[in-house]
């Protein structure tokens, strides 16, 4: 309600008491205004002042505190208008805030489940691997005390070993018959002093020098 319907109101209000008790006059045209205003915006908590009315003989005058009665109860009804329409735009703008708080709880959620999902796919389990040593079984190499047999060649030099008294002596090769890994010499002539004898015919093992 504006300002000048609420001055249009009070002037019938005022007016139909008048008429009905002619019982009250004004004072003064500016009090017809000014203090009704002030009430009706709040800031006045008391009853219009009884100087705004004449006592007449003819009859009872108007006290105030009916005037104010009258005002009050359109002050009350305008402020519960003013209250109800606020309190129904508080509960639209609450309404729209739990729907955005909803809504946000649902993103988050989504967004939990997603990365938790993607957590579980990424650990995998470490394989575990095994490895058995490996049982490297070394045999030995069979020693034995006699020089190993080489693959000499004609004309060189080697330690030959002579059949009948299984002494090595320095030999030259004459001639070489080669059975399996092992060399057997033929014709080896012996050069030391140990074995004066021509044993060029007989058979030798031996080893190069």
């Amino acid at each position: 309600m504006t300002s000048k319907e609420l001055c249009n109101n009070l002037r019938l209000f005022w007016s139909t008491y008048m008429t009905k008790l002619q019982c009250a006059t004004y004072i003064d045209h500016m009090y017809k205004v000014v203090p009704v205003c002030i009430l009706m915006k709040g800031q006045a908590t008391g009853s219009i002042p009884n100087k705004i009315f004449k006592k007449q003989s003819m009859g009872r005058a108007l006290h105030s505190s009916r005037l104010c009665c009258g005002l009050k109860i359109m002050m009350t009804s305008e402020k519960e208008e003013e209250d109800s329409a606020m309190k129904e735009i508080e509960l639209v703008r609450l309404r729209r805030e739990v729907h955005r708080l909803k809504a946000e709880n649902r993103r988050l959620t989504t967004i939990l489940m997603e990365n938790s999902q993607e957590k579980e796919t990424k650990t995998v389990e470490p394989e575990v691997q095994t490895v058995e040593p490996e049982v490297e079984t070394v045999e030995p190499e069979a020693q034995t005390c006699e020089p190993e047999v080489s693959r000499p060649s004609v004309g060189g030099l080697v330690m030959a070993r002579w059949t009948p008294d299984k002494v090595y002596y320095e030999a030259k090769v004459l001639s070489v018959t080669k059975r399996g890994n092992k060399c057997i010499l033929l014709n080896c002539k012996v050069h030391n002093g140990w074995l004066q004898e021509d044993i060029s015919s007989e058979v030798f093992e031996a080893t190069l020098i």
